[in-house]
């Protein structure tokens, strides 16, 4: 057992459940629902259409939707019969975007909810297992020999379109449908992406934010942020103009939500706040325009740091650790000593960003990342 578990390592040391549990953390209870409740989802729950495409603007929520309709089907859908498995893409990580890396994720699930590697598949790789390099033909034939020990296979692939390219897209999306006996298949993307779903489609949705969802989360924020909270007890009023201006907006977006109480979070007094509200700007674009004015208003060191931050992040190829972004600023500062002491704290890395920068921890590593792709796009 020791061996195959050496070996589920060796094939990806991808946490899936840890991403989907702080997903489902930053998921405000009662949000999602509505899709539960959508024809079409329903009726692809039940096993027809086999392709569900549900799309969406930029900040839409999807993939917190995802984690919503992965822990949904876990608990009211899963048996020792039904196989469930994800992908979380994320456009930090395309250098190790392979259609290799792809199917051994989602290999790794299944083996682990079956609690044993395919015996072909050891067979296969032999004694010298850690040595070997499978073609993506050998990967494909254990995922098509996993997914027939289940009655049924569901597999939920967020954010398809930021995947490296249009050619591996369509190569992992045409291999999944080829899969006998035909899998459930659910995919979130941008709405403007064109995405090569052939054979068997599929029905889509639309992702829009519901008001109700928006406004669940802009009352979390208000309650569960220290500062907010502060100026929501100092001016009572603050919460309701929050809640008009940030979810009666045309978009309705949680990112843009998001980041404005992310800057409201570091302002210093209500009527700050309130003036704020009362000149939001229409577009992402001015939102984190309007964030970056607020970073300039900063004290030189502060703004400093922020911007050696929001540059380190902007072009990195891949994603940054807390540790990694912290030995670089400081070798920017020509300290060449190692050790802890001489690295800015995190929370302080945190709050001179206001609110476009955020931390996950993966097993037990926190990393830094700016707050969305449209951050990047914008810097």
């Amino acid at each position: 057992m020791k061996e195959q578990s050496k070996m589920m390592r060796w094939l990806s040391s991808t946490n899936f459940w840890g991403k989907q549990a702080d997903l489902l953390e930053r998921a405000q209870v009662g949000t999602g629902g509505w899709i539960f409740e959508d024809k079409r989802f329903k009726s692809w729950l039940a096993g027809s259409p086999q392709l569900l495409w549900c799309h969406g603007d930029a900040g839409a929520g999807k993939t917190i939707l995802s984690a919503i309709i992965i822990n949904h089907i876990s608990s009211t859908l899963m048996t020792k019969h039904t196989g469930l498995a994800w992908l979380f893409i994320d456009y930090r990580e395309q250098d190790l975007q392979t259609i290799e890396t792809l199917f051994t994720n989602i290999l790794v699930q299944l083996f682990k909810q079956r609690g044993e590697i395919s015996k072909s598949m050891m067979k296969s790789l032999g004694f010298n297992w850690e040595g070997a390099k499978p073609t993506p033909a050998e990967y494909k034939s254990w995922l098509q020999e996993e997914i027939q020990k289940f009655g049924r296979t569901i597999i939920i692939i967020d954010a398809l379109d930021e995947l490296r390219s249009t050619e591996l897209c369509k190569q992992l999306i045409q291999e999944l449908q080829s899969l006998k006996p035909p899998i459930s298949l659910l995919v979130t993307s941008r709405s403007q992406r064109q995405l090569p779903f052939s054979g068997g489609i599929s029905t889509e949705i639309e992702v829009k934010p519901r008001k109700a969802d928006v406004i669940l989360y802009i009352e979390s924020r208000l309650k569960n942020g220290s500062q907010l909270r502060n100026h929501v007890q100092a001016d009572p009023s603050i919460k309701d103009l929050a809640i008009r201006m940030l979810s009666e907006a045309n978009d309705r977006m949680f990112l843009k939500a998001e980041l404005i109480l992310n800057v409201l979070e570091h302002l210093s007094t209500a009527p700050e706040v309130k003036d704020a509200l009362n000149t939001l700007p229409p577009t992402y674009d001015g939102c984190y325009e309007f964030t970056i004015k607020q970073i300039e208003m900063k004290d030189s060191n502060e703004r400093d740091l922020a911007f050696k931050v929001l540059a380190w992040l902007s072009h990195a190829l891949g994603v940054l650790t807390v540790k990694a972004l912290q030995e670089a600023l400081a070798m920017e500062t020509g300290d060449k000593k190692l050790g802890e002491e001489r690295h800015v704290p995190v929370d302080d890395l945190v709050a001179a960003c206001s609110g476009l920068v955020v931390t996950d921890t993966i097993y037990g590593i926190q990393h830094i990342r700016l707050l969305h792709e449209t951050a990047r796009r914008y810097l």
